[in-house]
């Protein structure tokens, strides 16, 4: 059994279960958040805007292409082929 402090019980085999658990969940939250900033950086510059503002700040299409400047359908394909990168790279295919 595992002592938390000195002056505490020291924990018991489903507490100690439970906290490698979380500790190993924690440890996967982190692996793949930062895959996914990996992933970002890998994006050109507009296709990286694009997702960022449709996905993260919940932007339409239309406030994208009025925020970026750019047309409605440019930001369609710059969403799209932004998703089809990020999902290639997390993959493992890039």
């Amino acid at each position: 059994m595992e002592k938390i402090a000195n002056d505490e019980e020291p924990l018991s085999e489903s507490e100690l279960e439970v906290k490698q658990h979380l500790a190993h969940q924690i440890k996967e939250n982190l692996l793949n958040k930062l895959d996914i900033e990996e992933a970002l950086k890998a994006l050109t510059d507009k296709q990286r805007q694009c997702l960022i503002l449709s996905v993260f700040e919940g932007l339409t299409e239309e406030e994208i292409s009025q925020t970026l400047n750019i047309s409605q359908p440019a930001v369609h394909k710059l969403i799209a082929k932004a998703k089809a990168n990020m999902k290639k790279i997390l993959q493992g295919g890039y």
